[in-house]
């Protein structure tokens, strides 16, 4: 379950990307993740390990290619192994996704998800086609966003100086993986240094604090299924994550930033 858990939570870290109208930055990001919040009674009582994130651009879309290796302890100190891995692309117009997702926990896969999916318009729906597991498809609702499409549009609600914005979104982490994104987006803060290596990379930039809490598609809770915080700069840069569940909470500290040259 804890593995699930973190599945989820961790293929939603692809929407810390944007598109190409808001310059989208090529860049590598490493993540120091810790335990923020832990609960014993669930089998978590320390956690540490890296994140790393790349984002390139493939020339008519954008690749993104994320890694998490955690060592999870429980309260009898036996240690597990979660290495999540995720690589998409996703057009630059935001039509076409393509996805791949792996969760494995001491060296064997516990899930895994691959396949692809469009929307013809903003005004129509679309649908996921997977190869893995095999014979297996969801529509999407209309209006339905993929990651970097919905930064995209959240970047310009910040910048627009809106406080709240929420869109149906598919990030390819599960077949049934159509949640709805409520954005709480704070006050702008001032360009500063950052605290990481590379922060040239976002010098000069605004950046907002914002949570997203993602809702199941259609459900009566009123709980969030999890929540992320972050300090976003506008040109997709992700620092100052929260991962939180009702079990766990984990913290990103980005660590340092290298900015990639474009191939285009």
């Amino acid at each position: 379950m804890i593995a699930r858990r973190l599945t989820a939570a961790l293929a939603a870290t692809v929407l810390l990307t944007a598109a190409a109208p808001v310059a989208l930055l090529p860049h590598v990001a490493q993540y120091e993740i810790t335990l923020a919040r832990g609960n014993p009674a669930g089998g978590i009582a320390d956690m540490n390990g890296r994140m790393v994130t790349e984002i390139a651009d493939a020339c008519g879309g954008y690749t993104t290619t994320q890694r998490l290796m955690a060592d999870i302890a429980d309260p009898e100190g036996n240690s597990t192994r979660t290495d999540f891995v995720f690589t998409g692309w996703e057009s630059t117009e935001g039509r076409e996704f393509r996805f791949d997702t792996t969760n494995s926990v001491n060296g064997e896969a516990v899930d895994h998800y691959r396949g692809r999916a469009s929307t013809p318009s903003s005004s129509a729906g679309g649908r996921a086609v997977f190869d893995d597991p095999a014979d297996t498809a969801t529509d999407l609702p209309a209006g339905t966003l993929f990651p970097n499409a919905h930064m995209e549009a959240l970047i310009v609600a910040a910048r627009a100086g809106k406080t709240s914005f929420s869109r149906i979104v598919f990030q390819g982490s599960s077949t049934d993986d159509v949640m709805e994104a409520a954005a709480f987006i704070g006050k702008e803060k001032p360009p500063g240094p950052g605290g990481f290596a590379g922060a040239v990379a976002v010098a000069g930039l605004k950046s907002w604090p914002i949570v997203l809490s993602f809702y199941k598609v259609g459900s009566p809770d009123a709980t969030p299924e999890y929540e992320i915080g972050m300090r976003l700069y506008e040109n997709g840069v992700a620092a100052d994550l929260r991962m939180s569940y009702p079990e766990f909470a984990l913290k990103g500290k980005l660590v340092r930033v290298a900015m990639l040259p474009s191939k285009c």
